[in-house]
C-alpha cells in the first residue's frame, strides 16, 4: 500500500498545540440525584448545543451497573438526535472493562432495539498492535460484547488495520479510513458524533500517555505510540487531540478508587505527581460536550463533592 504522506514521521512533532477555549459548565451530582442530572444532560443535548456550546458535566454512581445503564441511555439519546439530523451516527469506541459493561448493556434487551444500528458507523479511539482476534484487542473485545449481538452493517465497522504490520503505515491508513468514510478532505478534521474514552491511573486516555510525543501532535489524526507502563506492553495506535477535540460529544467512563487522583487531575487540571497536565485534561472539544460518568469512589479525592 503506498505511503500517502512521506513526511508523516517528520510531522509527528513535539510542539504543544492545546489552548483552552470555551467555558466550563460544571454540573456535579451524587447519590440518588444522579438520575436527575442525567435527565437534564439528555434534555440539553440539542442541535444548537452541538454547534455553539462547550458543556462539561459529571454524574456519580454507586455501582458499575448503574453507571453503565445511565451511559447507555446517553449513548442512545445522542445516536437518536444524530441519526434524525444527518442519517448516520459516527462513534469511536473504547477498550477497557468499564466500556465492556456498557457494551453488554447496549446489546441487551430492551436497549438493543432502541436504535437504528444500520445507521451506526463505528471506529476505535486506540488499538494495540495485536491481531484483531487477540484477547488484548480493543476491537476483539467490542465485537465479543457488542457488535456480534446487534444488526450493524459490517461495511460500517472500521477497525484499525493492524494486519498491515508497520505502526506508521497502520496509523496512516487509519487516518485515511477516517477521512474517506466521513467525507473529510485532507486539510480538514472529521467531526465524530461521539467518542467514548476511559482514564488510566496516570491520567492517560485513548493511548495518549503523559510525556509521550503523541500528546503534542498537531497535524496527524492517528499516530503510532509506545506502550504504556502497564501490561500488555505492546506498541499501540492512537487517535490524537486534534481529532478528539473535533468531536461533537465526548463521554468518559471511569470507575475505581485507584482512578481518584487521575480523575481529580483530569477534571480540575491540577498536577498528578510530576505531570503538570494529564492528557485527559486536554480533551476539550471546541464545539462539543464532555460528560463524565464515574463511580463514587472515583470522586473520593474531590472533597467538595
Amino acid at each position: 500500500m503506498p505511503d500517502r504522506d512521506s513526511g508523516r514521521r517528520a510531522r509527528y512533532n513535539r510542539t504543544p498545540w492545546f489552548h483552552h477555549f470555551g467555558r466550563r459548565v460544571d454540573h456535579r451530582t451524587c447519590g440518588r440525584d444522579h438520575l436527575g442530572s442525567l435527565a437534564n444532560f439528555l434534555k440539553n443535548i440539542t442541535k444548537q448545543q452541538w454547534k455553539h456550546k462547550v458543556r462539561k458535566d459529571v454524574s456519580i454512581f454507586d455501582t458499575l451497573d448503574e453507571l453503565s445503564t445511565a451511559a447507555a441511555e446517553a449513548v442512545l439519546r445522542i445516536a437518536k438526535y444524530t441519526i434524525e439530523e444527518q442519517g448516520v451516527f459516527r462513534v469511536a469506541l473504547a477498550g477497557g472493562s468499564t466500556s465492556r459493561r456498557l457494551y453488554q448493556v447496549l446489546s441487551s434487551t430492551p436497549y438493543r432495539s432502541r436504535t437504528n444500528w444500520a445507521a451506526w458507523s463505528v471506529y476505535w479511539g486506540d488499538e494495540r498492535l495485536v491481531p484483531l482476534s487477540h484477547p488484548d484487542s480493543n476491537y476483539g473485545m467490542t465485537r465479543k460484547f457488542l457488535l456480534a449481538h446487534v444488526p450493524i452493517d459490517e461495511n460500517n465497522i472500521h477497525p484499525v488495520p493492524v494486519s498491515l504490520g508497520d505502526g506508521w503505515l497502520i496509523a496512516d491508513e487509519y487516518e485515511h479510513i477516517l477521512r474517506e468514510t466521513t467525507g473529510t478532505p485532507t486539510d480538514g478534521v472529521p467531526a465524530l458524533d461521539l467518542v467514548l474514552l476511559g482514564l488510566g491511573r496516570d491520567g492517560h486516555t485513548a493511548s495518549l500517555f503523559p510525556g509521550n510525543p503523541a500528546v503534542d501532535e498537531t497535524e496527524c489524526l492517528v499516530v503510532e505510540t509506545a506502550p504504556g507502563s502497564r501490561p500488555p506492553l505492546v506498541e499501540r495506535i492512537t487517535t490524537t487531540l486534534p481529532l478528539l477535540n473535533a468531536a461533537r460529544h465526548i463521554v468518559f467512563l471511569v470507575t475505581g478508587e485507584d482512578k481518584a487522583d487521575a480523575f481529580r487531575s483530569a477534571y480540575h487540571g491540577v498536577p498528578l505527581g510530576e505531570v503538570t497536565q494529564v492528557p485527559a485534561y486536554l480533551v476539550r472539544p471546541a464545539d462539543g460536550s464532555v460528560h463524565w460518568f464515574i463511580t463514587r469512589d472515583t470522586a473520593s479525592k474531590c472533597s467538595a463533592w
